[in-house]
């Protein structure tokens, strides 16, 4: 019964969402509130605020809206205090290294959902945060790494490494897990690849927690080959808003008040962008074309700040020069923007996320524009997902995958 129970409020919910793309926004209100009676998830809530606003619904739209500002304001106030060397609940849990053991906990959910206990989260989020915490804003990666034999007179061995860039994954675990198994040999073979992941970890997805202490954990193991850049949605206002606080209050209600501003306390240490072998600049959003970068290495990566949302938000458009985007922040930006931005800066192409593709990718500007999406099944779309694998600007091979 409650399997047939989840089918149908999935289907409701997929009609719904086809509804919505269309524009018929009652149609699509109908049908999502069809699947709230099948489904019991908070992020529908969030779903029906949107609709009841564009239906001019307004009694309805703030009853729903209240209850998730009041809880943004709670949750800010409490950001603000947070010290993540003083959290109580925290202090009494046993402390679990972080080694190729740990990786089981990652395969037993894959393979049968076993929940991951919670001071292993909270082992993998302490010892994440102590390695993001010293790294510059932006960080460069190179392909080439010269091995230097100390007991030898002859030449560094020079050694060229695999690049591949991922975008978007929204808790999409699963093909997160399976797609970073097949591309290292079952995790054998990571130390000669360079791997990123563009930022939008958490969020519409139902696996956010477990996507991102996955590829944190990779990144502590192998920390030279492991990148992971900061999104738009490793932001606390969109966390309440677009489920990743209600997943951590499903999976870890005794906990997870703490828990929540922890998982913040980190997303605000991770990167915001990275240089690939001097040549591709890889960042969530895009850009703003008067920023000269080397003055960004030690910019601060703290909320509120208004140089991060060009970076977190902004998307390109087939425009000349720059005009609002439509999102209500930063803007969208042309292709001159993004050819003073690469010769102000000595740089060749943008790779950059952020924007859903149903293909999983899209050419901007000449290719000097690539957005990469990399969450299959989007909020139950039969879209096509990908990554690239890039030696320079002009040999790369973006790979879709399902």
């Amino acid at each position: 019964k409650e399997k047939m129970e989840e089918e149908m409020g999935n289907l409701y919910h997929n009609i719904s969402v086809t509804h919505y793309k269309l524009r018929n926004y009652e149609k699509s209100l109908n049908y999502l509130l069809l699947s709230k009676e099948f489904t019991r998830d908070e992020k529908i809530e969030q779903r029906l605020s949107i609709l009841y606003a564009k239906l001019g619904m307004y009694k309805e739209f703030e009853e729903i809206y209240g209850y998730l500002q009041n809880r943004t304001a709670l949750m800010e106030k409490m950001y603000k205090n947070f010290n993540i060397d003083e959290v109580r609940p925290f202090r009494y849990l046993e402390k679990i290294t972080i080694d190729s053991n740990i990786l089981e906990y990652f395969e037993n959910y894959y393979r049968q959902r076993v929940k991951i206990p919670i001071e292993v989260v909270v082992s993998i989020l302490e010892e994440g945060y102590k390695m993001l915490v010293n790294l510059d804003t932006m960080v460069h990666i190179n392909s080439e790494i010269n091995l230097l034999d100390d007991f030898s007179k002859k030449k560094p061995k020079k050694i060229i490494r695999e690049n591949y860039i991922f975008g978007d994954t929204h808790g999409e675990f699963f093909s997160t897990y399976k797609i970073m198994s097949e591309i290292t040999s079952n995790f054998k073979k990571i130390n000669g690849k360079n791997i990123l992941f563009n930022g939008d970890f958490v969020d519409r997805g139902a696996n956010g927690i477990e996507t991102f202490l996955f590829l944190l954990t990779l990144k502590i193991m192998y920390p030279q080959c492991i990148f992971l850049n900061r999104g738009n949605h490793e932001y606390p206002d969109l966390n309440v808003y677009m489920g990743f606080y209600s997943e951590i209050n499903m999976k870890y209600n005794e906990y997870h008040n703490p828990l929540f501003l922890l998982f913040e306390k980190i997303f605000e240490a991770l990167p915001i962008a990275h240089i690939l072998n001097n040549e591709a600049f890889i960042v969530h959003g895009g850009i703003c074309d008067t920023l000269i970068i080397k003055d960004f290495y030690d910019a601060p990566r703290a909320n509120k700040n208004n140089i991060l949302d060009f970076f977190l938000w902004s998307d390109p458009g087939e425009i000349q020069g720059k005009r609002p985007s439509p999102r209500g922040i930063t803007h969208v930006f042309g292709e001159d923007v993004t050819d003073r931005f690469l010769k102000k800066n000595n740089l060749k192409i943008i790779i950059r996320s952020h924007e859903y593709s149903p293909t999983g990718f899209r050419e901007n500007h000449n290719k000097k524009v690539i957005t990469i999406f990399s969450a299959p099944h989007y909020c139950r779309m039969q879209n096509k997902a990908a990554y690239i694998k890039y030696k320079n600007k002009d040999d790369y091979k973006i790979i879709t995958f399902e």
